[in-house]
């Protein structure tokens, strides 16, 4: 929304004084946002300060939608920043890759389903469950792989593909990371286990 914003103030020709108005009008509405979410600190007034002398100093349209962008940048990690929202984030999370580890998902989808950015998402994962994230989608992928390889007569490259990765040798060595056998070798060792039971 900010880019087709601020694309029309460009095709429009408007003055920069009048786009400084409109960005000073944006900043007070996420400021006045995390006053109502009740945040544990107060830093945002000084930061909003800073933004505010920093608009009004501005010359250049491109740099001000830096500084508008910023500004909403820093609203969504302060929202997501307490502390009750934190595990609900982690569990919104860990439930999208629950549903969605059979197609190819990024970082990138995973923080735009959540509104959240990507590397807020990653620091307060890794905070709070002490892994990355593509860690715990790659280990989701691999346990399901796990699955159907005990469970099924699906070719190798098929199980790769159902698990959401699109090379299988990419898959192979993800699998021996995990696992410390192969995809081939686990599934023999498997029915042998079976066997001789």
């Amino acid at each position: 929304i900010l880019d087709q914003l601020f694309n029309e103030y460009i095709s429009k020709n408007i003055t920069i004084e009048d786009i400084k108005v409109s960005a000073l009008a944006i900043c007070t509405s996420c400021f006045m946002l995390i006053s109502t979410y009740k945040t544990e600190d107060n830093t945002h007034i000084e930061y909003g300060e800073i933004i505010y002398k920093k608009i009004n100093k501005c010359k250049y349209i491109n740099r001000l939608y830096e500084i508008v962008n910023e500004c909403i940048q820093y609203v969504f990690d302060a929202m997501n920043n307490n502390v009750s929202n934190q595990k609900q984030i982690v569990n919104d999370i860990n439930n999208y890759i629950m549903k969605n580890y059979s197609r190819k998902i990024t970082l990138n989808d995973i923080a735009s389903n959540l509104h959240i950015s990507c590397s807020y998402l990653s620091r307060l994962y890794k905070k709070e469950q002490g892994e990355t994230i593509i860690n715990f989608l790659n280990k989701t992928r691999i346990e399901m792989a796990k699955k159907l390889l005990k469970n099924t007569a699906l070719r190798i490259s098929d199980v790769a593909n159902e698990v959401g990765f699109d090379d299988p040798a990419y898959f192979t060595h993800v699998f021996i990371k995990y696992t410390g056998s192969s995809p081939k070798d686990f599934r023999e060792n498997k029915k042998l286990y079976y066997s001789i039971r």
